[in-house]
């Protein structure tokens, strides 16, 4: 009521001199906010939110990392998988955490629709060979690749399947393959090819193939196996495992990044901690080797077991 009545008297003492100097005045003002707001709208973008995380304490039990961050006066205990949420409202966020004994995890531009859970790992600068060999979790018969192998795409029934990948779920095989190609200057170099492989028999020398069995019954709907013999990784899939959308793709990376050698658990067989295998092939950029230490991250809103047995 009162900044109404201001502007009624404000207006009521307007002469039409001064009428027609305050509205050009007004007139450049507009002109010259629509043209500083006009490319924040073309791309879509607004002011980010800041959001930023820190460490408060590191601890075991057993063989399990965990930690505990604060967002302001907000404390989260991490999973297993050494991931920390943050819980957002709609609106863009930039979202951030450091702490002197983990990398710095942080994301520029996250739009949320509203009541949404950002998830996102954490990674121990401490994690190393003899992080490995404490876990018993580092073996020297993983996967390393000495040259970029050929990607196949099994358009074929595998083993007890009784169905072929569709076309959506070809669609996404191609674009979770692609993104590996987008940051690893090594696998940018595989050839991918389609093919039908009815089991291990048909799967050829420095391969990763991939593959569907509806009856397969792996933790979070995938397999990954690496096959001595022929120097090749297989990864098993079974798109009936979870309908929850963007979860096939999910599971796809996940288990493409084990084929690859980029990662193993910690312990091992167990879905716990995520961590970069050693030695790295010596083709690997300086790129590939910041890759092989980032967490595998999570979907935004996707919520499923993080230390599960049977993997």
């Amino acid at each position: 009521m009162i900044i109404q009545k201001n502007i009624s008297n404000f207006f009521k003492e307007i002469t039409p001199i001064n009428s027609i100097f305050t509205a050009a005045v007004f007139l450049v003002l507009l002109f010259a906010a629509v043209k500083v707001y006009e490319p924040l709208q073309a791309k879509g973008a607004e002011p980010a939110i800041e959001i930023t995380g820190k460490v408060l304490d590191i601890f075991t039990d057993a063989r399990i990392y965990k930690a505990a961050v604060s967002f302001g006066e907000n404390t989260f205990e991490t999973g297993a998988s050494g991931h920390y949420k943050a819980l957002v409202e709609r609106g863009v966020y930039s979202l951030s955490v450091s702490h002197g004994d983990y990398y710095q995890r942080q994301i520029n531009s996250y739009a949320a629709d509203g009541d949404e859970t950002f998830d996102f790992y954490l990674i121990p600068k401490s994690f190393d060979l003899q992080t490995f060999q404490k876990f018993g979790g580092y073996s020297f018969d993983r996967c390393k690749f000495k040259k970029p192998p050929v990607i196949i795409i099994n358009t074929g029934k595998f083993k007890n399947s009784k169905n072929t990948f569709d076309s959506k779920q070809i669609d996404s095989i191609n674009s979770v393959i692609n993104e590996l190609k987008s940051f690893s200057d090594f696998f940018k170099l595989s050839v991918v090819e389609k093919r039908s492989i009815s089991s291990e028999n048909d799967v050829p020398q420095e391969s990763i193939s991939i593959n569907r069995d509806d009856l397969s019954d792996y933790t979070e709907g995938g397999h990954a196996q690496f096959l001595p013999a022929k120097h090749s990784s297989i990864v098993v899939m079974n798109p009936l495992y979870n309908n929850l959308e963007g979860f096939f793709e999910v599971a796809l990376r996940h288990e493409l990044m084990h084929a690859i050698g980029f990662y193993t658990h910690v312990p091992p067989d167990i879905d716990s901690i995520l961590v970069p295998t050693l030695p790295i092939p010596p083709n690997y950029t300086d790129l590939d080797k910041k890759v092989i230490k980032l967490f595998y991250r999570m979907p935004f809103s996707a919520s499923y077991p993080h230390t599960t047995s049977g993997k």
